[in-house]
This record gives structure tokens, sequence and C-alpha cells, in this order.
């Protein structure tokens, strides 16, 4: 893991090329050297608040100082992670790359033409008033949780901020669950510091790493490793908070649904509950 933090320089300059709209993609390598540096607190404090890599600054005095039960959990689950790949040989040339998405909505009326190649990246917003459209299918499931349905993406009603209370108080509700048997969706943290009422993200080609049980105080990471060798997609978008008392509100929600699940790679998508 050192031997990743000394070689990161390069790497960390790269994450200032996505933009809302735009994805970029990372080898498994490249991801474990930013978990490394994510790990270690070792990105240094940014004194521009707008800076990608700014909220990362507080985790030396998150991460580092276990002063509770859920931060303990969270140095499980990343140590699990970690225990994955010891040598730079783990790595293998044929791994699928994590893409991660910056998910943008296309308001209605503007002119503007959509960028080459960001297809999966930026959506048209639909017109709701006069909209055909018939809903899918939904399925009920009280068994299991979101992350236990093969084959779906994975939906979190999440914080704008993206990890939600993972570098502060760290309460382990939906986003920071997922989070923590998916390791990897933290390195977007360090690529998408807050999403506005027209965006949401998506993470893709995800190793599950542990599984859990529990929640909020009494949420624990289960001491042997998940086995789970799918490869899983987690996709945030966040709600209205205090619920909906306007048409602008009820449009707004609309249409961060309709963000998230558009970018879905997969047939099914699971929300919880």
């Amino acid at each position: 893991m050192i031997d990743q933090v000394s070689t990161a320089k390069k790497l960390i300059s790269e994450l200032k090329l996505i933009e809302p709209g735009n994805y970029k993609t990372f080898t498994r390598l490249q991801v474990h050297t930013l978990m490394s540096i994510f790990f270690l607190g070792f990105f240094g404090r940014h004194q521009d608040k707008s800076s990608k890599l700014s909220r990362l600054s507080t985790f030396k005095a998150g991460i580092l100082a276990l002063g509770s039960i859920g931060k303990r959990q969270l140095v499980v689950a990343l140590t699990h992670y970690f225990n994955q790949y010891k040598n730079v040989s783990d790595f293998k040339e044929d791994d699928e790359n994590v893409m991660i998405r910056w998910l943008q909505l296309k308001p209605k009326g503007d002119p503007k033409e959509k960028p080459p190649g960001v297809e999966n990246c930026v959506f048209d917003e639909p017109d709701w008033e006069n909209s055909n459209q018939q809903l899918c299918d939904l399925q009920v499931d009280l068994e299991g949780g979101l992350e236990d349905v093969d084959g779906a993406s994975k939906i979190c009603f999440a914080d704008p901020y993206p990890g939600g209370t993972i570098l502060s108080s760290l309460i382990w509700t939906q986003e920071e669950v997922l989070m923590g048997i998916f390791p990897e969706v933290l390195m977007m943290l360090a690529i998408i510091p807050h999403i506005d009422d027209t965006q949401a993200w998506c993470v893709s080609n995800l190793n599950r790493v542990n599984d859990y049980k529990g929640y909020t105080k009494s949420f624990r990471i289960k001491k042997e490793p998940s086995k789970d060798e799918n490869l899983h997609e987690v996709i945030g978008i966040d709600a209205t908070v205090c619920g909906i008392n306007s048409k602008e509100k009820f449009l707004r929600e609309c249409n961060k649904a309709y963000l998230g699940f558009s970018s879905s790679s997969n047939d099914v998508i699971a929300t919880g509950h």
C-alpha cells in the first residue's frame, strides 16, 4: 500500500479531468492507489472548498481517529479490501475497469447538442405532463437487502455530498452501508464533491468485499469477507429534505429518479425499502 502512495502524484492530477455529464475509468491498480491515499489521509488540507479533493482533507481526523464503533467498522471494511490486493501481481490485466459517471440532466429546450461519447452520462429531461410512458414492473421482496438482488443495479437515495456521513459522524444508513460493502465506491468522493438538483452519480464494475449485519448503531462488518464474485453497480441520487410540498419539488424528484434509473447498466434496479 505504501508503494502505491509513493507513485500517486500523476494519478491525483488526473482527477481534475472529470466534469458533470462525463465519465472516467480506472484500472484496479489505480483504484487501489487512490484507496491507499484515502486510507492513510495523505490528500492534505485544501484551502479551496470547491476543490474535488477538499472534503477528503478531513479524512486524517476521521478514519485515523477511531473514536467510535462506526469508524472502527469502516477500518474493518477497508482492511478486508486491502487484504485482497497485497502485491502488484494480484492485479490482472483482464480485470474490468471501474467506471465513474457524473450524470447530468439536459433541460427541456436546451439547444446544445450532447457531446459525443457521453450518451450514458447526459440524459434529456422528460416532458412529464405530456408523457404516455408506462411505469415498469415493481416487485416487493421483504427478505434480504438491496445489495443481495442478483443482476441489479443498487440505487441509494443519498446525500447531495457523496459519502453522506462517511467523513463526519458516520451513521450506517443506506448510502454508508453500500460504501462499506463496496469500498471501491469511496474513491468516488475524490471525483464528485457534490451533486445538484439535475445531477446524480454512478459507479460500475465494483467488487463486493464485505458482508454485514445490523443497521445504524448496530451495524457490523462480518469477520469473513464476502464470497460474492459478481461485479456490481451503485447509483446515487439525493431526495428532497422534509418531503414534497410543491410541484417544483415533485418534478425535481421525478427528474432525479429518471436520471438515476436511466443510467443503469442492468434491466433490474434494487432500491431498498
